[in-house]
């Protein structure tokens, strides 16, 4: 296979957009057709490319797409997106003009920021459509419930604001019994009642996140935010339960170097490992500086021809290595998967988040821009 020779470097990362398209079904199929869909494609599509991935998302029928950051959204944009994005992470002042121009709506979480969103408004004689974030419990960002009879009596006084979504976040959707999950949505409903008195039959309400559009039918609302569960994962503990879901991303090298040593030689730095036997160790040109986690050195593996081979001394900040002892005629570009599936054995971001003591999320992300994405559909 030589799709990633043209990108200049032997370690790719590849994109299954059909798998994308599956993730958006189980979606549908758990909350309904009549739902909107918010696709959560901040973080770079959490490592798969932000562009690609939200052009491919298009064609699957989304009604908005959530970023965190000023940039992504305007890079949605530029890249001729025109559908509603929601900016999640709040905004400073000085980013309004940008978050107008682009057409972002901003989500609002602290009462102070209503007004320079008021003045905005006025001096385009536009109302500036905004959603509302309500903390109900994460303890992060949101509203207070004793702040939202100011909010409305604000929203009343103010057509140069629109509200058009009121939201919050939880804290503990994928935890057991969801019982402060119900305390989150019972919040939410409260805070909801009391906007709705200002009028707004159209609000959208949204709160479910990937674990609660699994386990919590009741906090689906008018729209939904699936996030990890569209790249085919979901947190812990709810991982070993991928409910059809397919993983999108495979992390994929070549062998650059084979090198056979005696027993006792010390690989790597600091000589953290030591061979018991003659060994042959391969070389990977990928390290932390492409995301691979450094924790993994000494107690990950890699895949090659469907057989789990483990990575020996550390992880430097472009190459690993690897005993391939026993491994029958290795070679030199012989293709090595870090994350996907050969030969009905399979690494996933789940695994590898056990080794590093982290999670899938974290090393989808850390897939960064260095390494170069070939597309699948």
């Amino acid at each position: 296979m030589t799709l990633n020779d043209s990108h200049g470097r032997p370690t790719w990362a590849e994109i299954n957009l059909k798998a994308l398209s599956n993730n958006i079904g189980v979606v549908r199929g758990k909350v309904g057709e009549e739902r909107k869909i918010l696709a959560v494609v901040k973080a770079d599509a959490y490592g798969h490319g932000l562009v690609p991935v939200s052009k491919a998302l298009l064609s699957e029928n989304i009604q908005m797409f959530g970023v965190a950051q000023l940039d992504e959204g305007i890079e949605l944009r530029q890249a001729g997106i025109q559908i509603p994005i929601l900016l999640m992470t709040g905004f400073l002042e000085s980013q309004l003009k940008d978050i107008f121009h682009y057409r972002l709506t901003p989500v609002v979480h602290h009462f102070d920021l209503l007004s320079p969103l008021q003045r905005f408004g006025k001096k385009a004689q536009k109302p500036f459509r905004f959603h509302l974030k309500i903390d109900t419990g994460m303890g992060r960002l949101g509203m207070t419930l004793s702040e939202l009879k100011r909010v409305a009596q604000m929203l009343k006084a103010s057509p140069e604001i629109f509200l058009e979504g009121i939201m919050t976040h939880f804290a503990e959707s994928e935890g057991e019994g969801g019982g402060f999950l119900k305390e989150q949505t019972h919040r939410f409903l409260e805070s909801v009642n009391l906007v709705l008195k200002s009028d707004y039959p159209h609000l959208i309400c949204h709160a479910a996140n990937s674990a609660a559009i699994v386990n919590s039918p009741s906090s689906y609302f008018q729209m939904v935010r699936p996030g990890i569960m569209l790249y085919g994962y979901l947190p812990p503990p709810l991982k070993g339960l991928n409910h059809g879901l397919m993983p999108v991303m495979s992390l994929k090298t070549k062998i650059i170097h084979l090198k056979k040593v005696p027993p006792r030689t010390p690989i790597g730095y600091g000589r953290t490992w030591k061979t018991k036997r003659e060994s042959l160790i391969a070389t990977l040109p990928i390290g932390y500086a492409d995301g691979y986690p450094r924790l993994l050195s000494n107690r990950g593996s890699v895949l090659m021809r469907g057989k789990k081979y483990p990575i020996v001394g550390r992880i430097c900040m472009d190459l690993l290595m690897v005993d391939v002892t026993g491994m029958e005629r290795p070679e030199i570009g012989e293709t090595v998967v870090l994350i996907g599936e050969e030969e009905g054995k399979k690494i996933t971001a789940d695994e590898i988040g056990m080794w590093a003591e982290t999670i899938s999320y974290e090393i989808l992300c850390g897939v960064n821009r260095r390494i170069p994405r070939v597309y699948l559909s």
